[in-house]
């Protein structure tokens, strides 16, 4: 999800600077709020109903359900509903708003900024990889923030990569990757998973695999 995020955050600026501030929200608005407003109008009242009657989820009245309580699914869709897996798109708008009123306040684009060396990359993976430790102390995964439905334990992830796409784009850092720097990181993430998955399998034997999460 994180890359997804760096992703959105990359082709942000292009998009504001060509539409200005105003027709920047609002095609945001109707872009993503439009198949957000489908699947909680739509799609999900359905998927509560096929669950409900399979016995899956509960009823919320606790009887079986009835045309009424399934035409309420519809009428009432911020009762027991969710966002689902268009959560994603949720949080992008709220980071797109704070992007826009950044801009509105700094008045000029990010400035352009060299690749970043191994060593900055590793200190952000590290500073990340704390962040998020101290954050899930408090909140652990699993801790949801209703009724927006986002995990708030993997934001910190999410907007850290938003904010590098973000700085990314003035520097097209994504066409500036250096074969030598992807095989680098590439290697280095081969060795990190095996080690990985030999703490999991020794956690598994011994008995201790929740402390590895």
């Amino acid at each position: 999800m994180g890359l997804l995020f760096l992703l959105a955050g990359y082709f942000t600026p292009s998009s504001y600077d060509r539409k200005g501030p105003g027709q920047f929200v609002l095609d945001r608005l109707t872009r993503l709020w439009l198949p957000v407003g489908v699947f909680i109008f739509l799609i999900d009242p359905f998927m509560q109903y096929t669950l409900i009657s399979a016995g899956v989820l509960p009823s919320p009245s606790g009887l079986p359900m009835t045309m009424q309580a399934f035409l309420g699914l519809f009428t009432n869709p911020l009762t027991g509903l969710g966002f689902g897996p268009l959560w994603f798109i949720e949080a992008l708008f709220f980071f797109i708003l704070i992007y826009t009123g950044w801009r509105l306040v700094s008045k000029s684009p990010i400035k352009i900024r060299s690749f970043p060396s191994n060593l900055t990359i590793a200190l952000l993976a590290i500073t990340l990889g704390a962040v998020s430790f101290l954050m899930r102390i408090w909140l652990p995964i699993g801790y949801v923030l209703n009724p927006f439905g986002f995990q708030l334990p993997f934001f910190p992830q999410y907007i850290a990569f938003f904010i590098v796409g973000v700085i990314a784009f003035r520097g097209n850092w994504l066409l500036m990757v250096t074969a030598k720097t992807g095989m680098f990181w590439l290697r280095l993430a081969a060795i990190l998973i095996i080690v990985f998955l030999a703490l999991l399998s020794f956690s598994a034997v011994t008995g201790t695999v929740n402390l590895l999460f």
